[in-house]
């Protein structure tokens, strides 16, 4: 491996992605909490979201059938 300072895409001073916004707020580094909110918690959020909703129609289902019928 080579002994040379690594050089991240954000400190080349020729690297053109320096103006981009949304790159300067979701830079992928371990220690960004953005990063790692979008990665983890985000998807995370949307299946525990789902999941309940899910429930929820299914419990309206069910409640509707035995209104509907009167078992």
């Amino acid at each position: 491996m080579s002994r040379k300072k690594k050089i991240y895409a954000d400190q080349d001073p020729y690297w053109g992605g320096r103006n981009m916004k949304y790159w300067k707020v979701f830079f992928p580094r371990w220690w960004n909490p953005l990063f790692w909110m979008a990665v983890i918690a985000f998807p995370l959020i949307a299946a525990i979201t789902a999941f309940t909703v899910g429930i929820y129609e299914l419990t309206c289902e069910i409640w509707t059938f035995f209104h509907k019928y009167k078992i």
